[in-house]
């Protein structure tokens, strides 16, 4: 089998072998949700002055997954990634408005570009409507705005993920579509301009399949020291960069909107900042490490559930190293069937950890599409990216279940009383 070798800058010099496989506004809590917020823990220096620099430094003995190791040597490995991801960026619209309102033509050339690809999509569909024609082209117009969102780039993917979720916006057919955004599989050189070096060291290979989340892209790997399979994720070059200017522009759009449309009632520019402030936080890869973690320990406990483990020695802010989880998306509903499974068994068990997750502990997943979620050969259901997380309140999850009660009990008055516990009304 033909490998390439993840060559990783560190003191030790350690190597993963890759397979290759086939107005700003802080926006109040609505619907009961609060931002997940990081948890602290100490940093170490690595005694040369080095902590805040994000690359991987790990140890000749690190050759057992997380779960085996003791409890202190785990913590301190967490400490050293996460003095690694110290200068982990944050979402910051004053600095972006310094950093992009003194490059006029490259926010010009950028703004035009969006523009073109999204006045095309609109304009087309205005020739639809025109032509009555709209039901008879919505999925050629489907599979247009798809490619249009993937050409415009990653800011404009995630816009398309989150609308894949929702069938209350859009059209059967243009959620068949945008759910491909979810997760997709492409060919890519690896290139040493990357962060962490990917260096092509088997000529026959040029190119490696991989698993293409949004913001970055997922290896199949083995750990050269103990032959743990992982799965490696790594952020894309540049990702910072092309979201900045993709969120200054958006969040210019929203001050018009605010300004001038008046049928739009809501603080735009406050849901724009709510949104980058999300997608911020997946860029900060130990940050979801640490989310995973915690999952896992809240809600892994059911042996149906599993949550990868994560590998502190081989994390960084930028790099992120997991068990491997081999298993099919949960929409994939014949493949899941071959291997002797039960859709309504999986949906069973997700909704028994999602209701945890809401009402229990109130610590939830808040980006489960179907490409974060698995059915594996064993009837598991394994839950992936924990990049995004949300907290529910404990008030709030009483409310909820108390909106349940009165739901069955038929008391709409005290329904309508719990809109204003769950600060749905002022």
């Amino acid at each position: 089998m033909s490998t390439t070798t993840l060559s990783v800058p560190c003191c030790v010099g350690a190597r993963i072998s890759v397979r290759r496989r086939g107005r700003v506004k802080a926006i109040p809590p609505r619907a009961a949700l609060v931002e997940a917020k990081p948890r602290p823990a100490q940093a170490v220096n690595g005694g040369d002055g080095s902590a805040s620099v994000a690359l991987l430094r790990v140890r000749d003995s690190s050759s057992s997954a997380p779960s085996s190791r003791d409890r202190a040597d785990d913590m301190q490995a967490e400490a050293r990634a996460m003095a690694r991801a110290a200068n982990a960026s944050v979402y910051s619209p004053e600095l972006l408005a310094t950093k992009y309102g003194s490059r006029p033509i490259k926010v010009v050339r950028r703004a035009l570009e969006i523009f073109a690809g999204i006045g095309y999509f609109a304009f087309n569909l205005w020739l639809d409507q025109v032509k009555g024609q709209l039901d008879q082209n919505q999925r050629q117009r489907a599979v247009q705005l798809r490619t249009t969102l993937t050409r415009l780039g990653p800011t404009f993917v995630k816009i398309g993920q989150g609308l894949s979720t929702r069938p209350d916006l859009c059209p059967p057919q243009y959620l068949e579509e945008l759910s491909q955004l979810q997760m997709q599989k492409h060919f890519h050189a690896l290139k040493e301009s990357w962060d962490v070096h990917l260096i092509l060291f088997t000529q026959q290979y040029p190119h490696l399949r991989l698993l293409q989340p949004v913001l970055g892209q997922v290896y199949k790997a083995q750990l050269k020291y103990s032959g743990q399979v992982v799965a490696v994720k790594v952020q894309r070059p540049g990702i910072e960069e092309a979201i900045g200017l993709d969120f200054y522009l958006i969040r210019g759009l929203g001050f018009l909107i605010n300004k001038y449309v008046d049928i739009i009632s809501s603080d735009v520019v406050a849901l724009i900042d709510e949104f980058a402030r999300r997608v911020y936080q997946e860029l900060n890869y130990v940050q979801e490490g640490q989310n995973a973690r915690r999952f896992k320990k809240l809600y892994a406990d059911k042996e149906d559930v599993l949550v990868p483990d994560i590998f502190w020695d081989y994390t960084s802010g930028k790099v992120l190293t997991m068990e491997w989880v081999e298993g099919v998306k949960l929409n994939e509903q014949e493949a899941i069937e071959r291997q002797g499974l039960k859709v309504l068994d999986l949906v069973n068990t997700g909704i028994q950890c999602s209701l945890r997750q809401l009402l229990e502990y109130g610590y939830f997943h808040a980006d489960p599409h179907p490409g974060n979620l698995l059915a594996t050969p064993d009837g598991k259901l394994a839950f992936l990216d924990f990049g995004m997380m949300s907290e529910t309140p404990e008030q709030a999850r009483s409310a909820i279940i108390g909106h349940v009660v009165h739901m069955v009990n038929r008391d709409y008055e005290a329904m309508a009383r719990d809109y204003y516990a769950l600060d749905f009304f002022s």
